[in-house]
Order: structure tokens, then C-alpha cells, then sequence
């Protein structure tokens, strides 16, 4: 429950009084004020336990309604004083729906009254409008009949005298209103002929000016659907001619991938034979590698290297290098590396050369050159693990086609992302 002193103004504050000459006894009005200061704490500490009491009861209050929508109301499971609370509760509910219900029946009979005195009201308003109306145009027309009659009497009695004169101003009248009535005809038709005509070119200026857009906007979207048509011609050439290029690849790799294979074959019976060779051998060969030779160190070596010319493929000279530790995670260079998968493919590292190195000498031996460029193909340990084909960036930019940077082609476990 929150603080109840915090609905309340500070009552026990300090009150001062300025102190003058002739004013009070100090003593009287400090004991008034202590006794009115101790009278008011105690009404707030009353008022703090009685807001607690009804805290606590409407807490009470609210669980036993809980328990009475939950459970069946029965009051013999609850304490006397809340089946009291209850009781008290539902007749005060009863009787605020009862009084809730009369006032509503007042209002409706209140405003069902007012209603129909506003509508008989207002029908009586209708009626005398509606008399006086009547009478006043009844009034009118007797008016009008009396100086109607009085000037047919008037006329009557002029008639003789006036006879002629009136039917020649009659006539005179006559034929100045017709042409009055002529010119005003003529007028009208002038102006409506006027209108129709201004009419007609503000149609023909709005339906050229419709025409013109229309025509402007069909030629804006056949330009757009035909720049839509070649852009989509120009997609599907480019992904035919990307589709073409992967196959070509998937073609090539699989005609070095089987040569490959045909020269781990044949070099087969090679490895055994080095496998088994003496020890001693290897020490003078890490020496021969670590000091910078050229030359291969072994004849079983040499032997190694003359399978792999099988290998070769659009006459490209090849070199193969076995290498008897577990096989290790290629190195990955991100400006010229394309990563190809194949399943099943046995364990083995080829480096390729490139066609524009030279190419062995008849004896096996490697021919010397500065900077050698070589596209290496890994094939992994398992059946499982990735066949990552390494080329120089420029051989790639000869070979791949002309890619944009966001284009991916898949085909089979084939992914080329240009990056």
C-alpha cells in the first residue's frame, strides 16, 4: 500500500509568529498551538487507520468476489464479518442497480416527454405559420380582386373614351414588346451560340491536351518496356553465355581431374617404393631442399615427376609433387582464388603450371626460371573435403567471363563469386 501522507498537506509544520510589543501572551498562544498540533497528529494517525481498515477490506472485498466467480456463492466457508462485507456489497450493488435502472426510466420518460412536447410544439408552430400563411393569402388575393374589380370598373367606365387610344397603344405596346422579345431572343441565342462555341474549344484544348499526355506517357512506358525487354534479353544472353562458360569449366576440370587420377595410378607403385626406401635418404634430401638446390636429390624422385606428364591438358606442361604429410588446409588468397567441390575425390596435392613457364627437360629435371606462375588444384584427404583450384589473377581475368561484382552462379557444387 503506498503512503497515505502523501495525499495530505503537511499539517504539523512549524507556524511562526512575529513577536511585537502589546501583542499576545506567548505563553497562551504556544500551548493553543501544541494542543491544536497534537489534536491534528491524531486525526491523521485515525485517518492513516482508517484508509489502512478500507485498504484491507477492499483487498478482502476483491478476493471474495474472486472467490464468488470462481466457486458458487456460498457464504458459510467465509468469515461473519466478510459474508457481512458481501452481503452489504451485494445489497449495495442491488440497490444502485435499482436506482440506476429508476433514474435511467426517469431520464427515458424525461426525454420521451420533451420529445413529444417539442414535436407537438412544433406542430403547432406548423399550423399557425400555416393559418396565417393561408390567411395572409387570402388577404392578398381579396386585395388583389378589389383593386382587380375597381380597375375593371375604372376601365369600364374610360372604355368608351379610351377605347381607340388604348387599342393603338395596345398595339404600339404590343409590337414594341415583340421586338423587345425579338431582340432579347436573338440576344440569348447570340450568347448561348457564344458559350457553346467557347465551350466546344475548352473541350477540344482539355481532350487535345488528354490525347497529348496520354500519347506522351504510352510512348514513355513502351520506351520503358522495351529498355525492361532488352535488359532482360541482355540477362538471359549473359546468364546463357555464364551457364556455358560453368559447363566449359565443370568440363575441363573433370578432363584434369581425370588425368590426374590416371597419373596418381600410374605413379602409384612409385610411392610404395619410396615409402620402403632407406631412412638415410631423407635427412640428405631435407638438406639438399633447405640449402636451395635445384636439382631433385633422388632418382625416385625424378620417376615421380614423369607420371604427372600425362597430366597435361590444351598442351599445358604439368609438374607433380606428392606430398607424404596429412593434408593441410590450402592457403586461401581472396584476390585470385575460386573454390570448386567435388565428392570423392582422393587425397592429393598438384600444382599446375602455368603455359607460360618452361617446360621440363627431357631428363624430368625442372627448368630453371625466376618467378615461376602456377595454378595449384588441392585435392583434399577425404571424399569429403573441398577441391580448391588456385589461379593467377590475370590467367582468371583471361579465363572467367566478364562478371559483375554481385553476380553469383551456382551450378551443382559449383559456387564462382566474384568478391
Amino acid at each position: 500500500m503506498t503512503n497515505q501522507h502523501e495525499s495530505f498537506p503537511d499539517l504539523m509544520q512549524e507556524d511562526t509568529f512575529e513577536v511585537a510589543l502589546r501583542g499576545y501572551n506567548r505563553a497562551q498562544v504556544n500551548d493553543y498551538v501544541n494542543r491544536t498540533r497534537n489534536q491534528i497528529r491524531d486525526l491523521e494517525e485515525r485517518l492513516v487507520r482508517a484508509i489502512d481498515q478500507a485498504e484491507q477490506g477492499r483487498l478482502e472485498l476483491a478476493e471474495a468476489r474472486r472467490r464468488m466467480v470462481e466457486a458458487p456463492q456460498s457464504y458459510e466457508d467465509l468469515s461473519p464479518r466478510l459474508a457481512q462485507i458481501l452481503k452489504l456489497g451485494e445489497e449495495e450493488a442491488a440497490q444502485k442497480k435499482e436506482d440506476a435502472e429508476a433514474e435511467a426510466i426517469s431520464v427515458r420518460d424525461a426525454a420521451k416527454s420533451e420529445a413529444e412536447r417539442l414535436v407537438t410544439s412544433a406542430r403547432e408552430t406548423a399550423d399557425s405559420i400555416l393559418t396565417s400563411a393561408q390567411a395572409e393569402a387570402e388577404r392578398r388575393v381579396g386585395e388583389a380582386t378589389a383593386a382587380a374589380e375597381r380597375m375593371l370598373a375604372q376601365a369600364g367606365a374610360d372604355a368608351d373614351e379610351k377605347l381607340t387610344s388604348s387599342r393603338m397603344e395596345a398595339d404600339a405596346t404590343r409590337l414594341e414588346a415583340r421586338e423587345e422579345a425579338e431582340q432579347l431572343v436573338a440576344s440569348a441565342q447570340a450568347e448561348a451560340e457564344r458559350l457553346i462555341e467557347s465551350a466546344q474549344a475548352e473541350a477540344a484544348q482539355g481532350l487535345a491536351a488528354a490525347r497529348e499526355e496520354a500519347e506522351s506517357t504510352l510512348a514513355a512506358a513502351q520506351q520503358r518496356v522495351a529498355a525492361l525487354d532488352e535488359h532482360a534479353g541482355r540477362r538471359v544472353e549473359y546468364l546463357g553465355n555464364t551457364h556455358t562458360e560453368v559447363v566449359r569449366r565443370l568440363t575441363e576440370i573433370s578432363s584434369v581431374l581425370g588425368d590426374l587420377m590416371h597419373a596418381e595410378k600410374a605413379a602409384g607403385p612409385l610411392l610404395v617404393e619410396q615409402a620402403d626406401a632407406p631412412r638415410l635418404e631423407r635427412p640428405q634430401e631435407a638438406r639438399s631442399l633447405e640449402a636451395g638446390s635445384d636439382e631433385r636429390p633422388t632418382e625416385d624422385a625424378r620417376h615421380d615427376e614423369r607420371p604427372t606428364e600425362d597430366a597435361r591438358h590444351d598442351e599445358r606442361p604439368t609438374e607433380a609433387r606428392y606430398d607424404q604429410r596429412p593434408t593441410e588446409e590450402a592457403r586461401y588468397d581472396e584476390s585470385r582464388t575460386e573454390d570448386v567441390r567435388y565428392d570423392g575425390s582422393p587425397t592429393e596435392e598438384v600444382t599446375l603450371a602455368d603455359p607460360r613457364a618452361e617446360p621440363l627437360d627431357p631428363q624430368g629435371r625442372e627448368a630453371h626460371h625466376e618467378e615461376p606462375q602456377t595454378r595449384d588444384l588441392t585435392l583434399p584427404a577425404n571424399a569429403q573435403d573441398d577441391v580448391r583450384v588456385i589461379v593467377e589473377e590475370d590467367e582468371a581475368a583471361r579465363v572467367r567471363p566478364a562478371v559483375s561484382d554481385d553476380t553469383d552462379v551456382t551450378l551443382g557444387h559449383l559456387s564462382d563469386i566474384r568478391k
